[in-house]
């Protein structure tokens, strides 16, 4: 079942059939997206009852077998952002959270995650690892070209606030809770400002997903507006050498100067600026 987009609000846009807007079947993608994970920086990946169904087991790893290729041939430049854009959008759509669920400790990520999360920031991310690669561990700089696989929590009435990225890739699939996603286009990057437009609005609960790239959306808004908004969020970095890398260029879209034709140009904020800016009632 595909859950598509309903305009929200002023900066809704509809961008026609696009995958990101589906929801899909939670078994199914449950008995999927457990596949490999064999390390957890929060404890032992492992398997819960209920899994007594090979093909299910099979399906899985397949999913996730797909999910790193993906992203590996993304690194090596093999294939273009669009191109995993599109497959993560048709891997994302293919399965349902409650495989993933079982496939790792859920339970306690997501009570360390909510026993962690700073009130100032209402946001954590913690990342996972995969295939026995770790991510992050050699040092404080996320590595270049390598699938970094993170799980998040966000607080009911929290955001992770409007932002841009540069040289990078993302897709966040959403585990439990109901998120408001607005997502947009990116039209310039300015020294002090961002000029986008709307794509994207939608709210959307387990299964749905939103992704990002150089090329599409590549701005995105997501609040959390129920107390159990946990994503499974996958990105790549550095994806262009000697191309500029930014992890989040937050903007403020409250005070956004029309530019008409549905684009605006809104200033460059701070993340403690951002997290102020942006609560429930954004």
């Amino acid at each position: 079942m595909h859950r598509r987009a309903t305009p929200q609000s002023e900066w809704a846009h509809r961008i026609g059939d696009q995958a990101i807007h589906a929801r899909v079947d939670r078994r199914k993608f449950l008995r999927i997206t457990g596949c490999r994970l064999l390390t957890l920086a929060l404890g032992s990946v492992l398997y819960q009852r209920g899994w007594t169904d090979d093909r299910g087991v099979e399906e899985l790893d397949a999913w996730f077998t797909e999910y790193l290729r993906l992203g590996r041939a993304l690194g090596a430049a093999e294939i273009s952002q669009e191109v995993w854009q599109d497959g993560i959008d048709r891997l994302f759509c293919s399965q349902q959270p409650a495989n993933l669920l079982k496939r790792i400790n859920f339970d306690a990520i997501s009570r360390q995650l909510m026993r962690d999360v700073s009130p100032e920031r209402g946001e954590l991310f913690q990342t996972i690892t995969l295939d026995g690669l770790s991510p992050g561990q050699s040092g404080t700089q996320e590595p270049s070209r390598v699938v970094i696989t993170k799980i998040a929590y966000v607080q009911k009435g929290r955001c992770i606030p409007p932002h841009g990225h540069s040289n990078m890739v993302s897709a966040f699939l959403h585990l439990s809770g109901e998120f408001h996603v607005r997502q947009f286009n990116k039209l310039a990057d300015e020294v002090e400002a961002l000029v986008v437009r709307p794509s994207t609005d939608f709210v959307g609960g387990a299964g749905v997903w939103s992704s990002i790239s150089d090329k599409r959306n590549n701005v995105h808004w997501l609040t959390a507006k129920s107390d159990d908004c946990f994503l499974f969020t996958t990105k790549l970095i550095r994806l262009e050498k000697g191309k500029p890398h930014s992890g989040r260029i937050n903007i403020d879209l409250r005070s956004a100067t029309s530019l008409g034709r549905g684009a605006v140009r809104a200033s460059k904020i701070s993340d403690e600026r951002a997290a102020e800016l942006y609560h429930e009632s954004a």
